[in-house]
C-alpha cells in the first residue's frame, strides 16, 4: 500500500511497448557474502534505499537503481540484518526514514534506532532500553587466591610430550601472579606468570592460553599447550573469604563428568559420566557410564573447612579438589587407582525443582574442549579447542573455534538438545552427554568424536554482550511507529511504540512477539508466538491488534513456519514462509485461506511478499529454474491470487526483499549482495541520461539542468506533492528558485525517453 500523499503527482511516464523483465543492478559493495543485503524500499519512482548487513551501510539510489551509492549514518555501527526476514528499515516518504541495529549472533550488544528527517543528509540515533544486564570485566576480577586444577593430554606427535595433572593455587596480587602446584609425578612446581583479562572476560596466561571467566566471576576455564607440548585444560576457582565447608555440603544429587588423558604411556584414555547421590557424611553412591561400559560407584569424600576435597579412595589415592563458594560444583584431579591414568573430574549439583527447555540453550557461549588420544585408534589424535557457540531457541546454531597449533578459525553447524532434567547432547559428537547447571550458565559434558578420541567440553554463558538485537522497525507516518527488540541470550521479545518519531519509546506489555506490519496507527498484524518463543521457525501463529499494539488477538495457529506478512489495506493480507506456505485473507484476518495454485512444492521457501493493492502483488521464492536464467523466481498475480505467472530473475540466491513503485517498476534484493530491477527493456543510458543533470546541489538561488540536446520539462515539487515551478528547457538551462522557501524538493525531468527524479536541497 502506498502511504505518501504526493504519489499521485510523482510518477514515471514511460510508455514503451516492449515487455518488462528482471535485470541485475550493480551493488557498489562486494557481493562475496560479506555484505548481505536486507530490506529494499522505494520512496518514489526513482529513489530507493537498501539496508545492508555490515558496517552500518545503507545503499541509496536517485535514478531507479542505475547507480547505487553507499550511505553510512554512523561508521562502524552495524545497521543491517543477517537473519530473515528483512524488516530493519522503514521510510514513510523521501525525507523521513528509520533503520535499526539488527545485526545478530555474537555481535548483538544493544539495539540502536537511527532516524533522518532530511532524506538521509543527516542522522540521529537513540539507544533502546537494554533487556539484559551486560557484564564487564576488569583486572580487579582476577585479584585474590584461586584453586587451580590442570589436566594435560599427551601429544602423540611429540615423543617428549607427557600426560598428567597439576593441582594447587594461583595467587594474584596487583600485576603479580604466582602459581604453586603439585604435579601428578609427585613433584612441586612454583612459577610466576602473567595473566590478563579483557573487558569481555577473555583470559590469557603468558599471552598463550585462552580462557573465559564465568558470569559470576568465580570460575575460569582455559585451554592451552604445556612446555612439553602436551594439551591442557586449566580450571581456576575463586576462594571466597569467610566461606566454610563441611561434608554436609555433599548432600544431594550430583552429575559427574570426567576425562582421562591416559597414563604415562598414553594408555587407558577415556571419559565417564555418572549420577551420584551424596549424604551428610560425604558418601557418594550411584551408577556411571564410561568408554568401556558402566557400573556402580560407592566412595567417600572428605572436605576441609576451606573447601579442599580429598578421599574418593574408590577412584584414586591422590584426589585433590575444590568446592565452589556457592557449593554447587567441584572440580578435582586424580590418578586412577586401577590404570594409573590422569583425570579431571567435574561434579555439578542438581537443584530440586529446576526444569529446562531448549530455550535455555539459546544465546552465546564460550567453549573450551580438551581431547585425549586413543592409542587403539590409528586416526585418533589429541588436541584442545576454544571458541564460541551461538544457539537459537531450538538448540540449532553455529560454532566458530580454533584448534591447537592452528591460527585458522573454523566454523561448523551444530545442534543441541536438552531434556527437562538438564541433560543435553550435541556438538555432533558420538555419545555426547552433558549437564547444565541450575543457574543455566554452564554446561559440562563428555563425548567421543568421529575419530575415536575422548573429549571433555565446557560451555560458559557469555553475558559480556547484552544479547539485544533490534528485530524490527516500522512507521506509518512521520511520528507513529513501532520498534522491537529480541534478546537472543534471554530469549525475550520487547515491543515499543513511539508517537514522536522515535524520541520517546513507550513499552507495550504484550504477551506475544514476532514480525509485524501496521496499516495505520491502530491496526496491525503479526506472525509470531509467545514472547519467550520467538526463535527462528517459531513464527507459526497470526495475531491482530486494533489498539496500536497494546493488545493482540489470535487469528490463526500452527500455520507453519512463516517468514513474512504483508497487508495492502485493512482487509487484504498475505503470509508466506517455508514448505510452500502461502496464506491469504480478504476480511482482515477473520479467515485465512491456504493458496495452493501458485505451483509451489513443499520444498519451496518464500521470504518476502509485496502487494500494491488487493489484486497486484509479488512473492519471492526458490522454485527450481528450468530455463537457465537464474535459480530464483518471482510469483506475480494481477487478480488477488486467482492466477499466477512466474517471472524469471537473474538472481542466484534467496530473494530477500521486494519493493514495487507501480505495476511496471520493481526491485528486489537477494542474499549475498544481489540487486535486480523489473522494468521495461530500455537502454539505461537513454532512460537515465539526466541522472547527474542537476547542479549545484544543495543550492542557494538556483541550479543548472542539462538534458543534453533533448527538450525536457523540469518540474519542482515540494514534499507534499505540490508543484512549485515548471519550465520547458533544451540543453543546459539555469533554473532560478530564489523565491522558493528553504527546504527539500523533488525535481522531475521528463524527456521523450522517460522521466527521472532527484532530490534538491534549497539552503
Amino acid at each position: 500500500m502506498k502511504k505518501f500523499s504526493f504519489i499521485l503527482v510523482i510518477f514515471v511516464a514511460i510508455t514503451f511497448t516492449v515487455n518488462a523483465q528482471w535485470s541485475l543492478q550493480t551493488n557498489p559493495l562486494s557481493s562475496d557474502g560479506s555484505n548481505l543485503l536486507g530490506k529494499i524500499q522505494f520512496v518514489s519512482a526513482t529513489e530507493g534505499w537498501i539496508a545492508c548487513g555490515s558496517n552500518g551501510n545503507l545503499l541509496h539510489t536517485i535514478n531507479a537503481g542505475a547507480t547505487w551509492t553507499v550511505v553510512t549514518p554512523f561508521p562502524n555501527e552495524q545497521t543491517g540484518s543477517m537473519s530473515d526476514p528483512a524488516i530493519n528499515m522503514s521510510w514513510v516518504n523521501p525525507t523521513h526514514g528509520w533503520a535499526i541495529n539488527s545485526y545478530g549472533k555474537e555481535n548483538a550488544n544493544g539495539a540502536v534506532l537511527y532516524s533522518t528527517a532530511d532524506g538521509g543528509n543527516s542522522w540521529a540515533k537513540k539507544e533502546l532500553p537494554a533487556t539484559a544486564t551486560r557484564i564487564t570485566y576488569t583486572s580487579a576480577d582476577l585479584q585474590g587466591t584461586w584453586q587451580f586444577h590442570v589436566l594435560t593430554s599427551k601429544n602423540p606427535s611429540n615423543y617428549a610430550s607427557i600426560a598428567g595433572w597439576m593441582a594447587g593455587t594461583v595467587t594474584v596480587a596487583g600485576v603479580n601472579c604466582s602459581v604453586s602446584v603439585l604435579r601428578s609425578d609427585g613433584t612441586n612446581r612454583n612459577m610466576d606468570i602473567s595473566m590478563t583479562i579483557s573487558s569481555v572476560g577473555v583470559i590469557s596466561m603468558n599471552g598463550e592460553e585462552h580462557g573465559f571467566m564465568s558470569a559470576d566471576k568465580s570460575t575460569a576455564i582455559m585451554t592451552g599447550q604445556e612446555d612439553n607440548d602436551g594439551y591442557s585444560m586449566y580450571v581456576m576457582q575463586k576462594q571466597v573469604a569467610g566461606t566454610s565447608y563441611s561434608t554436609a555440603d555433599f548432600q544431594g544429587a550430583w552429575q559427574m563428568h570426567g576425562l582421562s588423558a591416559g597414563n604415562s604411556n598414553a594408555e587407558h584414555g577415556g571419559w565417564a559420566h555418572a549420577v551420584l547421590n551424596g549424604d551428610a557424611a560425604g558418601n557418594l553412591t550411584g551408577s556411571f557410564v564410561g568408554v568401556g561400559g558402566g557400573g556402580t560407584i560407592n566412595m567417600s569424600a572428605s572436605i576441609s573447612s576451606g573447601g579442599i576435597i580429598t578421599g574418593l579412595s574408590a577412584m584414586s589415592s591422590d584426589t585433590h579438589g575444590f568446592m565452589s563458594a556457592d557449593k554447587k560444583s567441584f572440580y578435582l584431579t586424580m590418578t586412577g587407582s586401577e590404570n594409573g591414568d590422569f583425570n579431571l573430574v567435574v561434579f555439578q549439583k542438581q537443584e530440586t525443582g529446576t526444569t529446562y527447555t531448549t530455550a535455555d540453550l539459546m544465546g552465546s557461549w564460550q567453549m573450551q574442549i580438551l581431547t585425549a588420544d586413543c592409542t587403539n585408534d590409528y586416526e585418533s589424535f589429541a588436541y584442545y579447542a576454544h571458541g564460541k557457540i551461538n544457539l537459537d531457541g531450538k538448540g540449532d546454531g553455529k560454532v566458530s573455534y580454533f584448534l591447537s597449533d592452528s591460527p585458522t578459525e573454523l566454523y561448523e553447524d551444530l545442534a543441541f538438545s536438552i531434556n527437562s532434567d538438564g541433560i543435553f547432547s550435541g556438538f555432533g559428537l558420538t555419545g555426547s552427554h552433558g549437564f547444565m547447571s541450575a543457574d543455566k550458565s554452564i554446561g559440562i559434558g563428555t563425548s567421543t568424536d568421529g575419530n575415536g578420541t575422548y573429549s571433555l567440553f565446557v560451555m560458559q554463558k557469555d553475558l559480556s554482550v547484552s544479547g539485544d538485537m533490534g528485530l524490527e522497525v516500522q512507521f506509518v507516518d512521520n511520528n507513529t511507529g513501532w520498534v522491537s527488540i529480541y534478546n537472543q541470550s534471554a530469549n525475550n521479545f520487547k515491543l515499543y511504540k513511539t508517537t514522536d518519531g522515535g524520541t520517546t519509546l513507550n513499552p507495550l506489555n504484550n504477551t506475544v512477539g514476532g514480525i509485524f506490519q501496521f496499516v495505520d496507527t491502530n491496526n496491525g498484524w503479526m506472525i509470531g508466538s509467545t514472547v519467550n518463543n520467538v526463535g527462528e521457525g517459531n513464527l507459526n501463529n497470526i495475531y491482530h491488534t486494533t489498539d496500536g499494539g497494546s493488545t493482540w488477538s489470535e487469528q490463526a495457529t500452527t500455520i507453519g513456519k512463516a517468514q513474512a506478512i504483508y497487508f495492502s489495506d485493512l482487509l487484504h493480507g498475505w503470509v508466506v514462509g517455508v514448505n510452500g506456505l502461502i496464506l491469504k485473507t480478504i476480511d482482515g484476518g477473520t479467515n485465512w485461506i491456504s493458496v495452493t495454485n501458485a505451483g509451489l512444492s513443499t520444498e519451496s521457501t518464500c521470504k518476502t511478499v509485496f502487494f500494491l493493492d488487493a489484486n497486484t502483488g509479488w512473492i519471492g521464492t526458490n522454485i527450481e529454474n528450468t530455463n537457465g536464467v537464474g535459480t530464483q523466481f518471482i510469483l506475480a498475480t494481477k487478480d488477488g491470487g486467482s492466477t499466477w505467472t512466474t517471472q524469471s530473475t537473474p538472481v542466484t540466491n534467496d530473494i530477500f526483499s521486494i519493493s514495487f513503485w507501480d505495476a511496471n517498476n520493481g526491485w528486489l534484493t537477494g542474499d549475498y549482495g544481489q540487486i535486480a530491477h523489473y522494468g521495461w527493456n530500455v537502454s539505461t543510458n537513454d532512460l537515465y541520461s539526466s541522472q547527474k543533470s542537476i547542479y549545484p546541489n544543495p543550492t542557494n538561488d538556483g541550479f543548472f539542468s542539462d538534458a543534453g540536446e533533448k527538450a525536457a520539462t523540469v518540474s519542482i515539487y515540494n514534499m507534499n506533492g505540490m508543484e512549485m515551478l515548471s519550465k520547458q528547457v533544451t540543453g543546459k538551462t539555469y533554473i532560478d528558485i530564489s523565491t522558493l522557501p528553504q527546504g527539500l524538493y523533488i525535481v522531475k525531468i521528463s524527456t521523450h525517453d522517460g522521466t527521472v527524479e532527484q532530490k534538491l536541497v534549497k539552503k
